[in-house]
């Protein structure tokens, strides 16, 4: 039996596992008040965390970025980096995880190799960055 392009996309579609951001909605929409994400210095609820999610992935589709496209993110532990990896995720975009104990020239390597079209992170680590790398 030879499928339609449209049957076999909602077939692949049904066996798909929900997308991040469609369990992220579905948590935000069942518990919004529940605890998403905690730290010794800060906690955001599903409500919360999905307000912010979607701020920065809509921020980003008006300033251009389209699926496929990547960004780098400066990463220290934190609940910014998560927010900003969801946002990616929910934006369609890759991302490039660039954990500050790395040495320079390795960072230096991979924003060159992944060409991000911009690197997002608390002020904090994007000034470590620099001060790593130079520009980026």
């Amino acid at each position: 039996m030879i499928l339609s392009d449209k049957q076999q996309a909602r077939e692949v579609a049904a066996a798909s596992p929900p997308l991040l951001s469609h369990w992220l909605r579905d948590a935000a929409r069942r518990c919004p008040s529940a605890c998403a994400l905690l730290t010794s210095v800060a906690q955001l609820t599903y409500a919360q965390l999905l307000e912010a999610t979607e701020s920065i992935s809509n921020r980003l589709r008006d300033k251009g970025f389209e699926p496929g496209d990547r960004i780098g993110i400066a990463a220290i532990r934190s609940i910014d980096t998560i927010v900003a990896i969801l946002a990616a995720v929910d934006a369609g975009l890759g991302y490039v995880p660039l954990d500050l104990n790395y040495p320079a020239d390795r960072l230096q390597a991979m924003l060159e190799d992944a060409g991000p079209r911009i690197v997002l992170g608390e002020a904090n680590a994007l000034a470590q960055l620099r001060t790593a790398v130079g520009s980026f």
